[in-house]
């Protein structure tokens, strides 16, 4: 029984932190967009924040994703290789900060373009990995289906991005908005599609082993 609590647990906090952290990071990255002066979230990234008045949260929220990210990657087994490799992805940009306003290019600058760029095609890939490995599981139907349409507008996006990126254009904060905006709405269907799937099996399994206990209890009381 206490290994089955002890598991329960530990899926809940699990699904909790995927589940909570994104609205976390939108709430969090808001609000420092909000204050920090002449910030534009039509023409700047989400990177730029980092060299705000309060640029060190936005680098602890990048570090939290890394950890976020690595926790789906265990609860969304079927994509683990892509969201691991996007969990890294999110530890070397809050490492690494992006090119500072006015400033040159610099290799730690560099480093953080580049997971940036990589990380962005890793969203889309997950989604698209998931529904395949799922493709023949009929209780996995919404999850396929969901995995497709987030990996078809993820690829969508992406496109747009690397226009955006290579003729510099004035909305390339926006896009990078709505590839994340895209990948976390996945993330959060997807580990609610997982815990409403799991919990009834370990809820029954914690039952199951609770029940002998209550009855050896009440004939030994007998």
């Amino acid at each position: 029984m206490n290994i089955t609590v002890r598991r329960m647990a530990i899926l809940e906090a699990a699904d909790a932190a995927c589940l909570g952290f994104p609205l976390l990071f939108i709430a969090v990255t808001t609000a420092l967009e909000t204050i920090q002066p002449g910030f534009n979230r039509v023409a700047n990234t989400i990177s730029e924040l980092v060299w705000g008045p309060f640029g060190w949260i936005e680098a602890a929220m990048f570090a939290c994703f890394a950890a976020v990210m690595a926790l789906s990657a265990a609860r969304l087994r079927q994509a683990a290789l892509p969201l691991g490799l996007a969990a890294a992805g999110f530890m070397l940009i809050a490492v690494f900060p992006t090119q500072a306003p006015g400033g040159g290019q610099t290799a730690a600058s560099l480093i953080h373009e580049l997971s940036a760029q990589t990380i962005a095609a890793l969203l889309p890939a997950a989604c698209f990995c998931l529904a395949y490995r799922l493709r023949k599981e009929p209780a996995h139907r919404a999850a396929v289906s969901f995995s497709v349409t987030a990996g078809i507008i993820g690829t969508a996006f992406n496109a747009a991005g690397f226009v955006a990126v290579h003729t510099d254009a004035a909305w390339i904060g926006a896009v990078e908005r709505l590839i994340m905006l895209n990948g976390l709405i996945w993330l959060e269907l997807m580990t609610l599609l997982r815990w409403a799937a799991e919990r009834p099996a370990v809820s029954r399994q914690a039952l199951s082993r609770y029940t002998p206990t209550r009855r050896g209890s009440a004939r030994s009381n007998g």
